[in-house]
């Protein structure tokens, strides 16, 4: 199955070593519809009903026990939710990501939609 991820997984970041040590992104793609916040060590993504705003995602292939390690650090499903979505040049897979009623007043939103750059 394929992982799409935006924050500390993605390769050069934290989380990537101990979750995804040795793989390589299958390639580098963008989800629209989503919005980025920074909360302090780490990003989440909230859906949005505006198409110009995008998220850059490095687009994984996992297997069952790397996703339920993944499920474990993300907090799925009481802090992250999970679901199956498209990028813009069609990839289909899943996404962690945070409901619009869980943001918080200090996040800061991140323009541009990419944890490593911004």
């Amino acid at each position: 199955m394929k992982l799409f991820v935006y924050g500390t997984l993605r390769k050069g970041c934290g989380n990537h070593e101990h979750f995804l040590r040795g793989k390589e992104p299958l390639c580098v793609d963008m989800l629209t519809n989503f919005k980025m916040y920074n909360l302090g060590a780490f990003p989440a993504i909230v859906e949005s009903t505006d198409k110009n705003d995008y998220v850059v995602v490095e687009i994984y292939e996992i297997n069952d026990a790397e996703l339920k390690a993944i499920d474990r650090l993300e907090g799925y499903p009481r802090f992250y939710n999970r679901k199956e979505v498209s990028t813009v040049t069609g990839n289909t897979g899943f996404v962690y990501y945070q409901t619009e009623d869980k943001a918080e007043a200090y996040w800061v939103h991140i323009p541009g939609g990419d944890w490593v750059r911004r």
